[in-house]
């Protein structure tokens, strides 16, 4: 009897647990596109060249910083056999010690 009652109210909660999900749509608030606070994994900032990925960049006039593989690296610095060149606001240049090449974060 205990354990039928116990079914049912986990059965109710579930059910309202459901109905509370927001569809795709009502979890767009109008005019403003996609929740600021849900996460959402996207690649679309991650720029790859052989074996270096460019994930961001942190630009300063004095000292501007990139983030490639993981690592925050600067201008004349050197990670994977590849010395950092330049670090521009959109882009950091690279030499492999054959060619110089860029890492952009948008296309």
């Amino acid at each position: 009897m205990l354990k039928k009652k116990i079914e049912i109210i986990i059965a109710g909660i579930l059910i309202i647990v459901s109905a509370a999900r927001p569809t795709k749509a009502e979890s767009q608030v109008q005019g403003w596109g996609r929740d600021p606070f849900k996460l959402v994994r996207s690649d679309t900032g991650v720029r790859t060249h052989g074996n270096l990925v460019l994930h961001g960049i942190m630009y300063d006039m004095e000292k501007p910083c990139a983030i490639i593989n993981g690592v925050v690296v600067s201008a004349g610095e050197k990670i994977e056999g590849c010395t950092i060149v330049c670090i521009d606001e959109d882009c950091v240049t690279v030499d492999d010690g054959t060619t110089q090449y860029k890492l952009k974060l948008w296309e």
